[in-house]
């Protein structure tokens, strides 16, 4: 127990290392600790899910080129995350993003909406739903979503708001959800319906 324990804190240390390294645009240090979180604990689904990331996000920046074949590496590493636990929302939500980027919309399509089923709020699942989907197509999983008290529900409330003002021309009702909108940490502005994680 007590080695488990200790293996455990080394592998979020290693965790949180890499993130600092990732910050400081020291990607090849983050690799090396992401990927030595994974061996110390081959089992844990943070360690497994943190490394997958990190090569996701190294597929979307254009100063990682020293980390090489993150397009594939990042989708095996996502779908091994994702049978580790399936009861969590976030490898579905990235490998929705992983298959939008390489264009493959019924696929990507698939993994946001297992991760909202998961998690109706996921707000990287529901921007990349609202990127793919009309806003009619949209509008269940908006529901879903805004019937959740979450912080990160802002782009459900958004989606519906535009829905009521621009299709259903419903102007008081939009007001009312842009402004739930506005109360949630995930509405960045302009910007947000881009593949930000």
């Amino acid at each position: 127990l007590n080695k488990m324990s200790h293996s455990s804190h080394m592998c979020m240390s290693r965790q949180l290392v890499a993130e600092a390294c990732i910050r400081s645009s020291r990607y090849d240090d983050a690799k090396l600790f992401l990927s030595d979180a994974v061996k110390d604990l081959p089992g844990n689904f943070d360690a497994a899910f943190a490394l997958a990331s990190f090569h996701l996000r190294m597929m979307f920046d254009s100063d990682a080129d020293s980390c090489e074949n993150n397009d594939a590496l990042a989708r095996t590493l996502l779908l091994k995350a994702a049978k580790m636990d399936t009861t969590r929302s976030g490898p579905f939500a990235l490998l929705g993003v992983w298959y939008e980027s390489q264009n493959d919309e019924a696929r990507a399509k698939g993994c946001y909406q297992k991760a909202l089923a998961i998690d109706p709020s996921h707000p990287v699942a529901g921007r990349g739903l609202k990127r793919i989907l009309s806003l009619d197509e949209l509008q269940p999983f908006c529901e879903r979503a805004t019937k959740q008290n979450s912080p990160v529900n802002g782009w459900a409330w958004r989606c519906l708001g535009q829905k009521r003002s621009w299709v259903d021309g419903e102007d008081s009702s939009a007001v009312i959800c842009f402004q739930q909108a506005l109360r949630c940490r995930d509405i960045q502005g302009q910007g947000s319906d881009s593949h930000e994680m």
